[in-house]
């Protein structure tokens, strides 16, 4: 299963719902989650080149329990940030079967909507977030190597 079919199972209102019940904190955001959504129910799937698969775990450490999505590579253990991920990517990858098997459908869908808008809630928005960080990580490398001489 990939994530563009779960978008297109689902419609807002059982999302907003969803969503509001497992990120309480987020309430004031709903307008932002809706026009992603609105966003993600237009774009055709892109199958990502490297074929990483969206990964939701359960996590928990000293500061609380909570849920976290990853992309992962077939064979790999560790996962990866994919919050810069276009949009088209996101919606053409597929679902780890354990996260099918330890979620929900809707609760798949709410949790990766949460993490796709951490940095905007259009792709539009989160291009841009990801060019200013890797422009600010650019400079400051090249401030490191110009030290180094």
């Amino acid at each position: 299963m990939i994530l563009k079919e779960l978008v297109d199972r689902y419609d807002w209102d059982l999302v907003k719902k969803r969503i509001i019940s497992i990120y309480p904190d987020q309430k004031g955001n709903v307008d932002g989650y809706k026009n992603a959504f609105e966003e993600l129910v237009k774009l055709e799937p892109k199958l990502p080149e490297d074929k990483i698969k969206i990964d939701v775990y359960k996590v928990k450490d000293e500061d609380g329990d909570y849920v976290s999505v990853h992309g992962l590579k077939r064979g790999e253990k560790v996962g990866m940030a994919i919050e810069f991920v276009s949009w088209k990517e996101w919606l053409g990858m597929r679902i780890s079967r354990k996260s099918l098997g330890d979620f929900s459908e809707i609760d798949i869908l709410c949790h990766c909507l949460w993490e796709m808008t951490y940095d905007g809630y259009s792709n539009k928005e989160v291009k841009k977030s990801a060019k200013e960080l890797f422009g600010r990580v650019d400079k400051a490398i090249k401030e490191i190597n110009a030290r180094k001489v």
